[in-house]
């Protein structure tokens, strides 16, 4: 018998993903790559919408990790990301494999000529999108890496995205011009860390409710930045607070679960209060 049974399902991986790139990937960006994989081509496309909490699913691995991956696999050019819907569309880069077809060795040491996926895409077909989210304006936009700080824009407002239900637009560009100001005075850890912090805070909830999800009530304002990057994130704890807890017999070690793409101070996972 050759090949899987018929009653086993499967999605094709292109051959370059495993004999050039598996070798020099981290373990997270072949996660991440083969996540990509199941979405579009498991599901006959070469681009879909995916949420960041999608490839988490797939891969176990925390939204900080996946953000990093992301923005190293787009700049060494081996995915493909396109802002124009929520969720991003992402696909992988076939082009300098599609022209041409690759010669592999068989067995015996012959070549065998084996054809590559089709480059020809649609980026104005639908795609499903997530029937709570509006598509933004169609945009012209591919990122693909830039020197001009397109790439860590585009994962600052993915993060937004993900953990607020107002979603930031980069049609706009008021809003663009923005978050660009911000990456002038802070890293990209730091805005990430106070979005997370914003969105756990109990100031926001107890004072400011209707102000917590805006982008405009956050991205123009450095103070504000600055302010929510050191709130306490409510329930969020360190190793040290977490086993503090339990001493006093406030909690068990079975209330709380790691989060390992939310460190301390000294860059050890923190830990959630479920």
């Amino acid at each position: 018998m050759s090949g899987l049974p018929e009653h086993i399902a499967y999605t094709k991986v292109p051959n370059f993903i495993i004999e050039q790139w598996m070798a020099e990937l981290k373990g997270s960006e072949l996660k991440v790559t083969l996540a990509i994989c199941r979405k579009t081509y498991g599901f006959h496309k070469q681009l879909d919408g995916i949420a960041l909490s999608q490839i988490k699913e797939l891969t176990g691995l925390g939204k900080n990790t996946i953000i990093k991956a992301l923005r190293n696999l787009i700049k060494q050019k081996i995915i493909n990301r396109f802002v124009d819907t929520i969720p991003y569309r992402y696909g992988i880069v076939v082009t300098n494999h599609s022209t041409q077809k690759q010669q592999t060795k068989n067995g015996t040491g012959s070549s065998i000529n084996e054809p590559l996926m089709d480059q020809n895409v649609n980026l104005t077909g639908d795609q499903k999108l997530n029937p709570q989210k509006k598509p933004f304006k169609e945009t012209e936009r591919n990122t693909t890496g830039s020197s001009d700080g397109s790439v860590e824009i585009i994962l600052i407002a993915e993060y937004w995205n993900e953990i607020f239900d107002h979603p930031i637009n980069l049609s706009d560009p008021k809003m663009v011009d923005q978050i660009k100001n911000c990456l002038d005075h802070f890293s990209i850890d730091d805005i990430q860390k106070a979005i997370f912090n914003r969105s756990r805070s109990s100031y926001y909830r107890e004072n400011k409710p209707f102000l917590i999800d805006k982008p405009s009530a956050f991205f123009p304002y450095l103070e504000t930045i600055a302010n929510d990057l050191n709130r306490k994130a409510e329930g969020i704890y360190t190793y040290e607070e977490k086993n503090e807890r339990i001493f006093q017999g406030l909690n068990i070690d079975d209330d709380f679960q790691i989060m390992r793409d939310i460190k301390d101070e000294q860059n050890r996972p923190k830990w959630q209060l479920m």
